[in-house]
């Protein structure tokens, strides 16, 4: 499981908070039996702003595979034993207009397609409205971007998506496929947990 670990800067001269990335785990048995014996927590980017993780379901060329936000930029990063992430390079930039304007960041974990590696991102605007948006990516080598939807998926436009502790806001975190269905389970304007589904047909029809 992946995290974002908000708190103080230690031993800071005056209060600072930051937010960064966390890591642990779980046994499948003691999950579903309500054990919470969860494993060491790992920060691997100490003193980095970063949040938005998401790991990829299996290794890549026998790596793990993260993706991660370090402010504006999407990043993608490898790792043998999930506490170091080396060769960590920029995959998706805002695109400095339109619903992209001021950065882009990670969500869902990756769904593994015959066209590639399926991301649902979100993007933030001018005027701080979140949209999500998708893009592919290769399946052998992740850091490179094979298709990236030109236009958002899915904005906000319900009054539970406009109003709210944090107002028009889509932000997504999870996603399945099931019977053909992809479901993107995302939060609407950090107040209610909402769920959309499209067909993976069309999707993959995009390009």
């Amino acid at each position: 499981m992946t995290f974002s670990a908000y708190g103080f800067v230690p031993r800071m001269h005056e209060a600072f908070r930051w937010v960064q990335i966390g890591i642990t785990s779980i046994g499948v048995d003691d999950f579903k039996n309500k054990k919470w014996n969860w494993s060491e927590r790992i920060y691997p980017f100490p003193f980095t702003d970063n949040k938005d993780a998401a790991l990829f379901p299996e290794k890549i060329k026998g790596k793990y595979v993260m993706l991660h936000r370090i402010p504006q930029h999407i990043w993608l990063g490898y790792s043998d034993d999930l506490k170091t992430f080396r060769d960590n390079s920029i995959i998706l930039m805002p695109q400095g207009l339109g619903w992209e304007y001021y950065k882009v960041g990670g969500g869902a974990t990756p769904i593994k397609t015959e066209k590639g590696w399926l991301i649902i991102y979100h993007a933030v605007d001018k005027k701080m409205v979140y949209r999500l948006g998708l893009a592919f990516l290769d399946l052998e080598d992740p850091g490179k971007v094979i298709y990236r939807h030109p236009e958002p998926i899915l904005s906000p436009e319900l009054e539970f998506e406009t109003q709210g502790d944090v107002s028009n806001v889509t932000f997504t975190c999870g996603c399945v496929v099931k019977d053909d269905q992809l479901f993107v389970y995302y939060g609407a304007a950090d107040t209610v947990i909402c769920v959309a589904t499209i067909s993976m047909k069309k999707i993959l029809s995009l390009f």
